[in-house]
This record gives C-alpha cells, sequence and structure tokens, in this order.
C-alpha cells in the first residue's frame, strides 16, 4: 500500500510508519533508531524515525551531475554515516557510485567508483556487487574511505542489473545470507 511498515520479531500486526513512493530502493535501520530509505526508483534518500512521522529529505539527484537516483542504503554500525548506490544516466549499476553521506553534516563523498549495494563487515571491509559477484575492499569507516584492489570474495549472487539491487545481506557479525542466481538481464520488457 506504498507505506514503510514494521513489524515486531515476535509477531503481531504491521505498524505504517510513512508512505513512500512507487518502486522503493532500500532500506537501512540506523543505531539511533531512524530509518534511512529511497523511497521510489527516482528519489534521493530520506529519514523518518522507527516510531513513524514525516520523511526528511537526506540527499536529492543532482541533474548536473547526470545523477538519476540514490539506493541501496546502509548505515554503518556507529551510526555516523550511510553507504549508498548514486546511479547515472547513461551508465549501468556496475558502473555506479558508492556514496558516504555524513549524518551529522550532510557532506558527501565518493568511496568507491564501480558497483552497487554497498554493505560492511566487521575488520574493515566493504562489501559491492558487480555484475553478479560480491566483491569486499579495504575500507575506513572513520575517514570514508577505501583503499587496495577489490577481490571477488563470491559468485553467483542473484543481481538485478536494471537496478543495481542484490538479493543478499550481512548480519553485524559478517554472517552473508543471499539468494544464488545469475544476474538478471538488462533488457527491459
Amino acid at each position: 500500500d506504498r507505506k514503510l511498515q514494521k513489524v515486531a520479531v515476535s509477531g503481531g500486526a504491521p505498524v505504517p510508519i510513512v508512505e513512500i513512493g512507487n518502486n522503493p530502493r532500500g532500506a537501512t535501520w540506523a543505531p539511533d533508531g531512524t530509518i534511512i530509505l529511497a523511497a521510489s526508483q527516482t528519489s534521493g534518500l530520506g529519514r523518518v524515525t522507527a516510531e513513524g512521522g514525516a520523511l526528511t529529505e537526506l540527499t536529492r539527484p543532482d541533474a548536473a551531475r547526470g545523477e538519476r537516483s540514490h539506493r541501496w542504503p546502509h548505515a554503518l554500525p556507529d551510526g555516523s554515516a550511510v553507504l549508498f548506490t548514486a546511479d547515472h544516466e547513461g551508465s549501468t549499476f556496475d558502473e555506479a557510485s558508492i556514496e558516504a553521506l555524513s549524518l551529522a553534516t550532510g557532506e558527501r563523498k565518493v568511496v568507491f567508483r564501480g558497483g552497487s549495494h554497498p554493505r560492511t563487515l566487521p575488520g574493515e571491509r566493504l562489501v559491492f556487487t558487480q555484475g553478479g559477484r560480491l566483491f569486499a575492499v579495504r575500507f575506513d569507516a572513520r575517514r570514508l574511505e577505501t583503499s587496495g584492489r577489490p577481490v571477488a570474495v563470491l559468485e553467483g549472487v542473484r543481481y538485478e542489473a536494471q537496478n543495481g539491487g542484490t538479493l543478499m545481506t550481512l548480519a553485524a557479525d559478517g554472517t552473508l545470507l543471499y539468494v544464488p542466481g545469475l544476474p538478471a538481464s538488462q533488457e527491459r520488457h
């Protein structure tokens, strides 16, 4: 019903949090009790408290820079920043930018070019998707910078080439859950 909703792990009825657009593109629950989300396929990122209320704009795609959307947010464990995919006109999600947004200052910084769906691992690693493969690269969460060359760590993860989404998640302890499969075609039907 175009609503972000929550439900207790123990069960119960879903509780609406906020109205969202068509085709949302990811959400992350930050340590401060807010949820950062991409409310639609062409939106920037917004933030709402987990108790509900109005969606506050955090980012807006910059048409002058050729940006189409910001999606697949991931809050850093300390709550200082959120990583996300910045999609650009004329490029694929394998060529997208992974950016960090400081939640204190609103400053954006490109962390890595050439992937989508960023997540972090304990031990200072950034994990992202490119062409149905998961890659890991060194990541300094304090400075919001990567270093070294990415290393392929897993092939055959279900990846939606049209939207950069990857059917995987990482738990705080580094446990990976994913759906195996080949990347979906970029062809539109």
